[in-house]
């Protein structure tokens, strides 16, 4: 999740379905660099919800509860207020409706441009549900109707059309779309541009869903930023690195001598880190793309496996 919040520049992030303690315990706030944070914990194995937010955005949660975190979101201090609803879906099919009624509700608490995202739990159309065994269509012709009546729309998306795979081999694969963006007309004013993106990830049952408010400009003349890499703690030899490259800096009086030894310190440790590891980021980018191209391509699941278990192990290096 870290590394693609990175890779992609997220503002806003919306987690579904794993334990805030957990967040906590690995600091995802700060690898993140997204301050803002709210959250519901999960109820036995399943759920959990949370939002984390850039410190620069103006953020006033309206309510949290374990299947929404509903806020007003202002991005900058000239820019216009927008709601944002983020859902967990309902997994019982028996008590959806309520869902449904919670989000009718939330239509009517506020006149604001509107957008509703997250793991809906269920599908639209047939065509979304790939299985030996149809969908309800009563339950999907229930979700249609309360985004009706709710003036959302959905927004589509670019990617594999399944966000859910439940990984099981043969005739007892699932595959369907239950995440998904939805927005009104408001909404769709304030962001012409906005389109949605499936991405890849071996870590999850579900696909990250990835939103782009605006076009993709080109930031190719911006030097390029070296991060710190929490992999590189693994290794006992790291602070006799740092040192190293620290002491070589021989005057650090000022604040100009300072940025130099710092720079020297990061320098010198991409140099250890591209020896020690090699380039685990490109690697992992390039598995990504490969089993994004699997997964569309519907390929056997003994070579999507093999993938994911190759950047399973990058990603527990990094």
């Amino acid at each position: 999740m870290v590394r693609l919040a990175y890779s992609h520049n997220c503002s806003v992030c919306i987690l579904v379905s794993q334990t805030l303690l957990e967040l906590l315990k690995k600091g995802a706030t700060l690898r993140l660099g997204l301050s803002g944070f709210v959250g519901v914990d999960s109820n036995g194995l399943s759920g959990g919800l949370a939002l984390f937010w850039h410190e620069s955005f103006n953020v006033e949660i309206k309510s949290v509860n374990d299947r929404f975190i509903d806020a007003y979101i202002r991005v900058s201090p000239t820019a216009p207020l927008w709601h944002i609803s983020c859902v967990y879906g309902e997994p019982r099919t028996e008590n959806r409706h309520l869902m449904w009624q919670h989000l009718s509700s939330l239509r009517q608490s506020s006149t604001l441009p509107w957008v509703v995202l997250g793991d809906f739990n269920e599908a639209l159309w047939q065509f979304e549900h790939l299985s030996k065994n149809p969908r309800s269509e009563i339950q999907m012709q229930a979700f249609r109707d309360v985004l009706d009546v709710c003036n959302l729309i959905d927004l589509g998306f670019e990617g594999n059309p399944f966000t859910y795979d439940n990984r099981r081999k043969g005739s007892n694969n699932v595959q369907v779309r239950l995440d998904r963006v939805v927005a009104d007309e408001s909404w769709r004013d304030i962001f012409s541009a906005a389109h949605v993106v499936h991405l890849v990830s071996p870590c999850s049952d579900h696909v990250p869903i990835l939103l782009r408010l605006l076009q993709e400009e080109n930031h190719n003349h911006r030097k390029k930023c070296r991060h710190y890499e929490i992999m590189w703690e693994r290794e006992a030899e790291l602070p006799h690195i740092i040192s190293a490259a620290w002491e070589a800096i021989e005057c650090k009086t000022y604040l100009g001598n300072i940025e130099v030894g710092l720079d020297k310190v990061m320098s010198d440790l991409h140099t250890w880190g591209s020896r020690k590891f090699g380039n685990v980021v490109r690697k992992i980018e390039k598995l990504r793309k490969k089993l994004g191209e699997l997964q569309y391509s519907n390929s056997d699941q003994h070579e999507i496996r093999k993938i994911t278990d190759e950047m399973n192990e990058l990603l527990y290096r990094e």
